[in-house]
């Protein structure tokens, strides 16, 4: 019942980020990627001037990415989320696992990021 209400939150708002965002969200666990992709691509447009917004729908971008198997496309995403907000604790925890997959040394520092900017991160 909830993730019908996004859609129309979405309708009712197209020019809320967040709305749009979580209409994604919805689309994507109901197993549409292509369409919670483009979703999060139109949130990015809207989010131009809000670092959160921008963050959280390059977040999910590459959420998607890395679930599709595009592994440097979604460490751009995750990258382009951390530009914008430095603290973004999924997208560091995020990205330190597909960096740890590569024995890439540089994740274990965001790691650690992840975990300071948020200490009850229990993927980290």
């Amino acid at each position: 019942k909830a993730e019908s209400a996004f859609p129309a939150a979405a309708l009712a708002h197209p020019q809320n980020a967040e709305a749009v965002i979580q209409t994604g969200n919805a689309l994507r666990r109901q197993g549409n990627q292509d369409a919670a992709m483009a979703t999060y691509k139109a949130a990015l447009a809207l989010s131009v001037s809000n670092d959160d917004d921008f963050a959280e729908a390059q977040y999910w971008i590459g959420s998607v990415l890395d679930a599709q198997g595009k592994k440097s496309a979604a460490s751009k995403a995750y990258e382009a989320a951390i530009s914008k907000q430095p603290k973004h604790a999924r997208s560091l925890n995020n990205l330190g696992s597909l960096r740890m997959s590569r024995n890439d040394a540089r994740a274990e520092d965001l790691y650690l990021r992840a975990i300071a900017s948020d200490p009850h991160m229990f993927e980290a």
